[in-house]
């Protein structure tokens, strides 16, 4: 098969889908691997890398779709690359279609098969979206301590305190793995955590793996009071499939302290507060009733090494059966294919039933 990894026009994505050591597996099974030009230099790997492990360097994106049969992206396409996408043509890539109606009726009418990373799922996991979670949840940690402090106009909080000081509050709001690697580091630091989830089940795994935490059902009432003492919220819930239900007002964030922060994750599925809307790298932040809010979706792209690397480990599996014509025989990818050949996938007409909670899907 004939596989491309474009460059990542977004001035904001650093990361690239697919690492030379992945490309050299997918060469020894004889598939031809494209690369544009510098696709990987953002992420610390050089063209030379990616020729060394088998791939072909191209020009420009266009050659690159021109050539490829399968793309493996990271974001969408971006506006120039929908017009190098032809009938017949795979792509593969965070696609939050959720909030990208528009995209769905272009690669549609186009009948392009698209595969949603976000949904691909392996023995009811969420292997892909996990690996960028589980660094999403401790980039979080470090992000929250550097908007605390007072050279960045913060409220003056360490998180997690010092003898003879109050220990800082953290306040998770989905138990999905962003919320657990926070978790862990919350704790090793002294913090106080608090994590409010919908699933039960979730909740008491929680509890029994960290019996220093509360865990409480997302009551309104609870909500605020434990928000009103909170140095740190993150937003890591999402709907499968839907957006996610606003559990924060603007009149919740008036009670909370002046200058403390609030990371929202689950944007890319609409936000869970009033206040929420989409940043990037170059302006990650905002102040919304004196809180900061930190919203950027692609919050692992900060970290384009370890993130890439991440990435490419977890989607090599599945782009592996896809390559060798088993995608059929996997239920996890086939449920992830939310375009094909121009059919929509039923979701996307908001057709299906009640959501069901699952963790934060940072791209």
């Amino acid at each position: 098969m004939k596989i491309g990894i474009p460059y990542e026009d977004n001035v904001y994505e650093n990361r690239v889908s697919i690492t030379p050591y992945a490309v050299n597996v997918l060469r020894r099974q004889n598939h031809q691997v494209f690369v544009t030009v510098d696709a990987g230099l953002k992420s610390g790997f050089s063209n030379d890398e990616y020729k060394k492990n088998g791939a072909t360097i191209v020009q420009s994106n266009f050659d690159l779709y021109n050539n490829s049969e399968l793309i493996v992206k990271v974001n969408p396409p971006e506006s120039q690359e929908l017009n190098y996408l032809k009938e017949g043509h795979t792509i593969m890539a965070f696609f939050n279609f959720i909030t990208n109606p528009t995209l769905v009726e272009v690669l549609s009418k186009k009948k392009i098969t698209a595969i949603s990373y976000e949904l691909i799922s392996k023995d009811g996991l969420f292997p892909i979206v996990d690996s960028m979670s589980r660094i999403a949840g401790k980039l979080s940690f470090s992000i929250g301590s550097e908007l605390l402090s007072k050279p960045n106009s913060g409220k003056g909080v360490l998180l997690g305190g010092s003898p003879s000081a109050s220990r800082s509050k953290i306040v998770i709001i989905g138990a999905g793995t962003a919320g657990k690697e926070l978790i862990k580091l919350g704790i090793q630091t002294g913090s106080r955590v608090s994590v409010f989830d919908t699933d039960i089940t979730k909740l008491n795994n929680m509890n029994h793996e960290f019996p220093s935490i509360e865990t409480f059902y997302p009551y309104h009432n609870l909500l605020i009071s434990q928000l009103k003492n909170a140095d740190l919220v993150l937003g890591a819930t999402s709907a499968y499939k839907k957006k996610v239900k606003k559990m924060i007002s603007n009149e919740m964030l008036k009670m909370m302290e002046p200058r403390s922060v609030f990371i929202d994750l689950t944007t890319p599925c609409g936000g869970i507060s009033e206040s929420s809307r989409m940043t990037d790298l170059g302006k990650p932040t905002y102040l919304h009733n004196d809180i900061y809010h930190y919203c950027v979706p692609n919050i692992a792209a900060s970290v384009p090494k370890t993130a890439s690397n991440a990435l490419s480990t977890n989607i090599l599996p599945f782009l592996i059966l896809i390559t060798e014509g088993y995608m059929d025989k996997s239920q996890g990818l086939m449920d992830a294919i939310s375009i094909n050949k121009g059919k929509v996938d039923e979701y996307l007409q908001n057709k299906n039933g009640d959501p069901q909670s699952r963790v934060a899907i940072p791209y």
